[in-house]
């Protein structure tokens, strides 16, 4: 790869060196094969190789055109800071899209499964209720004044709250269920085989844990919105919504308290009986009927970002790559203050304008709401500065109307189809509009100069996303096997963690099950089969081309052989091995040799078919 990159390169520069006219506008050209080479190597290599081209382009361009360098150096200046810009914003949006993957299945700050996760787990709840029917409670448990946690006590003491409460909730909850971090302060509790007395006996068990004691000093209460759902045809976004306007009457009410959702999907969802919970018709009288309408916009997308997951991955990105987007503009900034020694000094006031903008947005962002907005209007401010910048350069910046492209690069990575496409037109009316104000005729009676400054823009719109397109689909596809629609090996990569702190005071178990007939449509079926077989939310991992992994908590080896039992004669004696191991609580649990030990039983089980399942000694 590098070896053909550096063979391009060369031929550019060869391209430059014997081109007729003006030379020096084509020395923009090696950024492209640099920004596309830098998307697939490493860091380190990436910035060596920009460094080698910078070297050949100042050695190509003295060979070449001395006189023009010399009587004019800005037309070297910006061409080097391209390629080093192109160089670092190619690596911004790398790390974006290793953001994306590194977020999408697990909450790195408590651990928890996040809401990517949650989105997939409900699609595998879907066909698992088609075939068991079984009832599904969701609570939605959100910590009290959380807003006020942070401003009063810091966002590190914020953090530590989140992640304890995390804890203390993983830590209650048994085997039939299971918790997410949804956003902020907001958690999503899943269970199965859960009636609407025991499922208000759950939550107020998680109500206690939390406030049992301080943490680091802050007493914190959760409040908690329940709502049960009992059928074939699960729809998760009703359920939530139920118990998200659950939740909004406790919170109502004045916090520290559970509420319980009806089963209809429209009606208010009145309190649960309890003491101190106030009337529960005077209540929902208060609120009205306008719940649903609020708590529905509360988790629609907008025109920039259609959803929740695709924020998410914005947000995470422009955060976690910050130092990268600093030290792309550094280079830039530095390409023009080296410019203003020929050019109007001017040109510093909206290029300062520019930084002071986008460092606004990025104040504003964990602030607000819809963090898209500001985001894109700081890309827009930002592009309109640098417009600006260009044109109070005079001649000198013709030569820097490629960076333009380097922004709408950056912003069209974070934002979805639309969003890339608005920013697009407007780098290219910016681009167009700096070009003519630098000087209309030059550009009539050459246009080929402006014509490539819209072609860069174009080309790194369309980079920008693509790149973002692909990081943000692999937040949705990461954890699901496309044929069976189960988890898969990266899911169980990112559980084990969990599954290992849980075993340290409940017993572990792994059914293994390897399949005989490997033909797609056979694995298809059998998968189907086995969400029959086994508790709608004990999870189900394919981790080899016919292969899956049933992990138990809480579940003994006793039960365990019973699961396995249901399993083999769901898929079939015949068509299935079978191995199952079990760590007793309080034992040191090791995966591996979990799976090592059910692995020994599987193949002991493949030996001897028509027999049950074996289990491990």
């Amino acid at each position: 790869m590098i070896g053909a990159w550096a063979f391009a390169e060369l031929m550019i520069l060869l391209m430059i060196a014997l081109a007729d006219g003006p030379r020096e506008y084509l020395l923009a050209v090696p950024m492209v094969p640099m920004l596309g080479v830098t998307m697939i190597i490493g860091r380190r290599i990436a910035l060596a190789c920009a460094c080698a081209l910078a070297a050949l382009l100042c050695l190509t361009a003295g060979l070449t055109m001395w006189d023009e360098v010399t009587a004019l150096p800005p037309v070297l200046i910006f061409p080097v800071a391209f390629i080093i810009a192109s160089a670092l914003a190619g690596m911004a949006a790398l790390d974006g899209g290793f953001v994306s993957r590194q977020t999408s299945v697990v909450d790195p700050l408590t651990g928890l499964l996040n809401r990517v996760a949650l989105q997939t787990r409900t699609t595998e709840l879907a066909a698992q209720a088609r075939v068991n029917g079984e009832r599904v409670a969701l609570t939605v448990v959100e910590l009290d004044r959380f807003r006020r946690v942070a401003a009063e006590h810091g966002s590190a003491t914020a953090d530590a709250v989140l992640a304890e409460i995390a804890r203390r909730l993983r830590m209650e909850l048994g085997a039939d269920s299971t918790v997410f971090r949804f956003d902020g302060g907001t958690f999503v509790v899943l269970g199965s085989g859960i009636t609407r007395a025991s499922a208000i006996a759950t939550a107020e068990r998680l109500r206690d844990a939390v406030c049992a004691s301080a943490i680091d000093d802050v007493a914190v209460t959760v409040s908690l919105g329940i709502a049960v759902y009992h059928g074939e045809d699960f729809d998760f976004a009703e359920l939530y919504t139920r118990g998200a306007a659950a939740l909004d009457l406790a919170q109502t009410a004045g916090g520290n308290r559970v509420c319980l959702a009806p089963d209809g999907p429209t009606a208010a969802p009145p309190l649960a009986a309890a003491p101190e919970r106030g009337e529960r018709s005077a209540l929902t009288a208060q609120l009205g009927d306008d719940w649903t309408a609020r708590l529905r916009t509360a988790t629609d997308g907008t025109a920039l970002i259609p959803n929740r997951i695709d924020r998410a991955h914005a947000v995470d990105a422009l955060a976690r790559t910050r130092p990268l987007t600093t030290a792309t503009a550094a280079v830039l900034g530095a390409a023009i203050v080296l410019s203003s020694f020929w050019a109007n000094w001017l040109m510093l006031v909206p290029a300062i304008g520019g930084v002071l903008a986008w460092e606004i947005t990025n104040r504003l962002v964990p602030r607000v709401r819809r963090p898209e907005y500001p985001v894109f209007a700081g890309l827009v401010a930002v592009l309109a500065a640098g417009g600006l910048w260009i044109a109070a350069a005079g001649p000198v910046g013709v030569f820097a109307l490629p960076a333009l492209a380097i922004v709408v690069l950056g912003g069209c990575s974070g934002f979805p189809k639309l969003g890339a496409v608005l920013l697009a037109l407007i780098g290219v009316a910016t681009t167009v509009a700096a070009g003519m104000a630098v000087g209309a005729a030059d550009t009539a009676a050459g246009p080929v100069v402006l014509a490539l400054a819209i072609v860069f823009v174009i080309g790194f719109a369309v980079m920008g996303e693509v790149m973002g397109r692909t990081a943000r689909d692999h937040r949705v596809t990461a954890i699901t096997d496309p044929l069976t629609q189960t988890l898969n090996h990266a899911a169980l990569d990112a559980r084990i963690p969990a599954f290992e702190q849980l075993a340290v005071d409940r017993a572990l178990s792994l059914v293994l099950v390897g399949l005989a007939d490997r033909r797609p449509d056979a694995v298809r079926d059998a998968a189907a089969r086995l969400r029959g077989a086994v508790h709608p939310f004990d999870p189900i991992y394919r981790v080899g081309p016919h292969e899956f992994a049933v992990l138990l908590s809480d579940v003994e080896d006793d039960r365990a052989q019973k699961v396995a039992d249901r399993i083999a004669a769901a898929i079939g004696d015949e068509d299935a091995a079978v191995g199952v191991a079990s760590v007793p609580a309080g034992d040191v649990c090791c995966l591996d040799m979990l799976f090592a030990e059910a692995a020994a039983a599987q193949r002991a089980a493949g030996r001897s078919t028509g027999e049950r399942p074996m289990v491990a000694a």
